[in-house]
């Protein structure tokens, strides 16, 4: 049996306080899903860090419309908060760019977390257009995707003002292109695309539309 003196005792006891100390640190959380509203407001859902010795003060979320920022920082209260809507920002006319970082004290004073991983707003556009078919392109939500994602878009389409989306299609994450073809006499098409998380939470495009008329003439009799 190796028997420590007091002051080997002491340097130790002190060393694992320090260990102690350094993995005291709250992680940032894990965001899951990026979902706009039909106004174009953006909806955050993550995954709560764990919180063993009360650390926690609040979470930050990060925007920008450019992923190089500058970004504007909002303060989001409570450990179990896992949602935070931007209201100030319009995601259907460009996209946004999100992180969330953890506030903690773990006895040194308020300190940032590292940042999770940055979500983006998808914001999809027409492509190749005629008045019975379109291209519609879109941008990536996380790069690269989550290993908790679903791995694939579903595309609706709604015709109409007073009409209800119907999926028409889907593509795997990493295709983010969709070719429709539809046949309408003068009315407006809109268009959004969902992504599902294992968390249970949805991912959802900003809405495109267009009004689409049939200028094709009538066959001659």
């Amino acid at each position: 049996m190796i028997l420590m003196n007091w002051k080997q005792l002491l340097s130790s006891s002190i060393f694992l306080l320090f260990v102690f100390h350094i993995q005291a640190a709250v992680n940032p959380p894990e965001l899951r899903c990026v979902s706009v509203d039909s106004i174009g407001q953006t909806t955050l859902t993550w995954v709560s860090p764990n919180d063993p010795n009360n650390e926690f003060l609040s979470y930050s979320v990060f925007v920008s419309n450019v992923i190089t920022g500058p970004y504007v920082m909002t303060t989001v209260n409570g450990l179990g908060t896992t949602q935070s809507t931007d209201f100030l920002n319009d995601a259907s006319i460009g996209s946004l760019y999100f992180y969330v970082q953890t506030v903690f004290d773990d006895g040194s004073g308020p300190t940032s977390s590292a940042s999770s991983d940055t979500g983006h707003t998808i914001l999809p556009i027409f492509n190749a257009v005629t008045d019975s078919t379109n291209t519609i392109d879109w941008n990536v939500i996380f790069s690269p995707d989550l290993a908790s994602s679903g791995g694939v878009y579903s595309v609706y389409r709604r015709i109409g003002s007073q009409g209800v989306y119907t999926q028409i299609g889907s593509r795997n994450y990493g295709n983010e292109t969709f070719d429709d073809l539809f046949k309408v006499c003068s009315d407006t098409i809109f268009y959004k695309m969902e992504v599902s998380d294992a968390l249970g939470c949805v991912s959802t495009s900003a809405v495109l539309s267009d009004l689409f008329e049939d200028k094709t003439p009538p066959a001659t009799p």
